[in-house]
């Protein structure tokens, strides 16, 4: 493995790499007044793989469509922060394009200018279950190490 030196690539440039290699599904979208107005500018390809969806699926369409193959309001709103400054953690059942269901731990964060004004959001997501036809869940596992250690 070759390597080369530290200030050969500019810091955004190795963020969007982080992000794009993360583990954790990860979309940012602009913060505007209505939720169907803002526009998911970035996903990475966790949250494609996860969702079942193609980026261009989302980049520069509404950020309802974060909330599953059937976008509407209340599943979107319920994971969006109740003062524009704050941060949500929640769980919430998602939708692929072939009908399968499964259930996310959402945490969704401000991000701000140097002014503090929210500019857009950050969501970050990872599966905790999938859930059967029946209703039923399965395949729950929340934290290894904590399963491990118990």
């Amino acid at each position: 493995m070759s390597t080369t030196r530290n200030d050969e690539f500019p810091l955004d440039l190795l963020l969007r790499r982080a992000l794009d290699r993360a583990d954790e599904a990860i979309a940012i979208y602009t913060a505007e007044q209505w939720v169907i107005a803002a526009t998911v500018v970035y996903v990475n390809r966790a949250l494609c793989e996860l969702s079942g969806y193609e980026e261009g699926h989302f980049v520069g369409h509404s950020a309802l469509l974060l909330g599953g193959a059937k976008p509407d309001h209340t599943t979107f709103e319920s994971i969006l922060p109740v003062a524009p400054e704050t941060e949500v953690r929640r769980r919430t059942t998602k939708q692929r394009p072939d009908g399968s269901r499964y259930v996310v731990e959402a945490h969704v964060s401000p991000l701000m200018d140097r002014d503090g004004n929210v500019t857009h959001y950050v969501l970050t997501q990872k599966k905790v279950a999938s859930v059967l036809d029946s209703g039923v869940f399965c395949c729950v596992v929340l934290d290894t190490a904590t399963a491990a250690a118990g």
